[in-house]
């Protein structure tokens, strides 16, 4: 769907958003773009727009692609209908073509320039299918070319530590825990410390691309799909780029720090899953809290932008929030405080709302009203970290004052709405 501008402490200017135009109606043609060559399909981008995991904007945002950017596109496939570049061109203004890109992303047609209103590229077919796994378990994983098991160096438990191949020596080193994010993926979870995953380094999809593990983001270089690769064994395919995990040069040497290459087929890229536990449940009351800290070391310090209009404004970060730890959509809204007085879609089946006299917990999202001084009129919102007393609280949020980066500091309770309490547990 089209989505609309998002406003923290002040309003932000219109930007134009990721959509696509599968029918560019003929005007577009009588402007006199050249014809992309059939042997290798390319497009320009128009418009900064998003890299998106799946043809619609409800998918994994991977990143964005720069106006003027050239792609090589891979194949077509229907899905959003969404606005951007091309709409009014188009009957209506939206459509439903996107392209897969070399690099696995999804791009809106709309927002690129390709000299045709028709797909020049044939359809994406089907993807390689997951596998199921047991979530309540812990793992090992061996790999079939060394008969080495996926090992956290030397057990540390700090972002960056190296995955390795290791010989097998039952510690927690070596222990994996699936869990499920969406559409066949999952994040690897060590159990060394339940905040740390499998993570490809720096996000890179290059052939060579070292693993290590790293606090859950979210992102798609933490995501893995297995894929079965014959008698008993997998494959693990990271969602950002397709590539496998790889055993570095087929080696059978310990201490190989492992990486991601071109899926081959070869043995040093599947492994052996052995059931070796039942995870025992973490609290109810620390899941939430946990991927607060999580959201907080991954996005701190920065200048978090949704719509990649330049504004960093405390909705933006809201909004990461609302996907990375609700695990819930992205809301439209024109001002901070409307998240509380429209409690929009996306948000109202997400949170229960609470008062501003009660005690708020940590993940609870404090919304101010629209006379919050300096707000012009658009009030404010961030993630609670925790109460500091009965008019203060430490919270997580950006663009306070404006300009400032994401960061953890006290505020004042006076103008506050209440709390978005998350359903989640």
């Amino acid at each position: 769907m089209f989505r609309s501008n998002f406003l923290s402490r002040e309003r932000s200017k219109p930007v134009l958003f990721t959509g696509l135009a599968a029918v560019v109606l003929t005007a577009v043609s009588m402007i006199g773009f050249p014809a992309a060559a059939s042997a290798s399909p390319a497009a320009t981008v128009m418009v900064q727009t998003q890299r998106m995991s799946d043809a619609t904007l409800n998918s994994t945002l991977i990143g964005y692609y720069p106006k003027g950017a050239m792609l090589q596109l891979s194949c077509y496939k229907r899905g959003q209908s969404v606005k951007g570049y091309f709409s009014k061109w188009i009957a209506g203004g939206y459509d439903d073509l996107w392209y897969k890109t070399s690099d696995g992303s999804f791009v809106a047609d709309v927002d690129v320039q390709t000299g045709s209103s028709a797909p020049i590229t044939g359809q994406c077919t089907s993807g390689p299918t997951s596998v199921a796994v047991d979530t309540n378990a812990w793992f090992t994983l061996t790999a079939k070319n060394s008969n080495k098991v996926l090992d956290v160096r030397g057990g540390g438990s700090a972002n960056g530590t190296a995955v390795q191949q290791y010989p097998g020596n039952g510690s927690n080193a070596q222990k994996w825990h699936f869990v499920a994010t969406d559409s066949g993926y999952y994040r690897l979870v060590s159990a060394l410390n339940g905040n740390e995953v499998l993570d490809v380094r720096g996000a890179g999809g290059s052939n060579g691309t070292k693993v290590q593990i790293w606090s859950w983001a979210g992102g798609t270089n933490q995501q893995w799909m297995p894929v079965d690769a014959g008698n008993g064994n997998i494959t693990l395919r990271p969602r950002h780029v397709g590539r496998c995990l790889d055993v570095t040069g087929g080696s059978t040497a310990s201490s190989v720090q492992l990486q991601i290459y071109d899926c081959n087929g070869t043995s040093s890229q599947q492994f052996a899953r052995t059931n070796v536990g039942t995870v025992t449940p973490v609290p109810v009351a620390n899941k939430l809290a946990a991927d607060v800290d999580a959201f907080v070391n991954s996005s701190q310090n920065k200048l978090l932008d949704y719509h990649g209009n330049g504004a960093h404004e405390c909705v933006d970060l809201f909004n990461f929030y609302q996907r990375d730890v609700i695990h819930g959509s992205f809301v439209s809204i024109d001002y901070a405080y409307q998240i509380w007085t429209k409690f929009p879609a996306g948000a109202s089946n997400s949170y229960t709302k609470i008062s501003p006299s009660s005690t708020p917990k940590k993940g609870d999202v404090a919304v101010w009203s629209s006379s919050l001084p300096y707000s012009g009129g658009a009030g404010h919102v961030a993630v609670v970290m925790s109460q500091v007393n009965a008019t203060t609280i430490s919270v997580f949020e950006q663009n306070a004052p404006r300009g400032a980066k994401s960061i953890v500091k006290n505020e004042s309770t006076s103008y506050l709405l209440g709390y978005l309490r998350p359903n989640r547990a």
